[in-house]
């Protein structure tokens, strides 16, 4: 059983129904089921952010997957390429504004993609039985090298807003006193968990090791965006090639 489902931070209306009510099932029904080995897909640092509700139910469901005796695997993962387009790509084309921390943390970004092959590699390897990973990319990256290579693949610059981290956490404490700033603050909580160091990237190449997957077989972030960058304007012009066509149409 692979448990990969999760809800994302505004969400905040079914974060309980979804992360901890429905995984609580799931186990249930696992161990019911006898399952020969459970995946779970949690998150980096969350025993540091353990006042975030959803990071709190992570933890929690770590705990009691190892409570019921169901032979497990847990990877606790970084963030996803798929998030940076929202995030980096998207409103660069836009033109709008990014904004940052001044912390030059460097964050060992993942495709999915990926994640799903290590999750299959578990299932045939015993030796990763009843044990927790820290699964990341191949390599760290700051903010400021992602954005810069945003900028060289959409052929303009960025507009770019640094926001101080001290300030992010004044923010993030104040809006939570308030049950409309809940969300946001939770919001603003996750920009601080990715800004804690870790050490996913120096252990990275062992980590492969173990799980008999070679580097090459990784996709690298810069090839996920130049991928994503082509398509995007083989789209924009199928675009432009059929407004053209409407138009000589309407001539005719």
């Amino acid at each position: 059983m692979i448990d990969a489902s999760t809800s994302r931070p505004s969400d905040i209306d079914v974060v309980k129904t979804v992360d901890w009510d429905g995984k609580l099932a799931l186990i249930k029904a696992a161990k019911a089921a006898k399952v020969k080995r459970f995946i779970f897909c949690s998150t980096q640092n969350l025993d540091q952010f353990s006042n975030i509700p959803l990071m709190k139910m992570k933890q929690g469901v770590e705990v009691k997957l190892k409570e019921a005796q169901i032979p497990y695997t847990i990877f606790r993962l970084t963030g996803f390429y798929q998030g940076l387009i929202e995030q980096y790509a998207i409103p660069i084309l836009e033109n709008l504004p990014i904004w940052v921390t001044n912390e030059n943390t460097c964050v060992s970004y993942i495709d999915t993609q990926d994640v799903a092959k290590f999750c299959l590699k578990a299932l045939q390897l015993p030796d990763t039985e009843n044990k927790t990973f820290f699964l990341g990319g191949p390599k760290g990256w700051v903010s400021s090298e992602i954005i810069n290579l945003c900028e060289q693949l959409a052929g303009q610059s960025a507009k770019v807003n640094q926001i101080p981290l001290f300030l992010l956490k004044t923010i993030t404490k104040f809006l939570a006193f308030f049950e409309w700033g809940q969300n946001i603050s939770d919001r603003l909580a996750f920009v601080e968990i990715l800004n804690v160091e870790n050490d996913f990237s120096k252990s990275t190449f062992d980590l492969y090791k173990i799980f008999k997957v070679k580097s090459d077989e990784i996709n690298k972030l810069d090839d996920y965006f130049l991928e994503y960058f082509i398509r995007l304007l083989k789209r924009l012009r199928d675009i432009n090639f059929e407004d053209i066509q409407k138009q000589k149409n309407l001539i005719i």
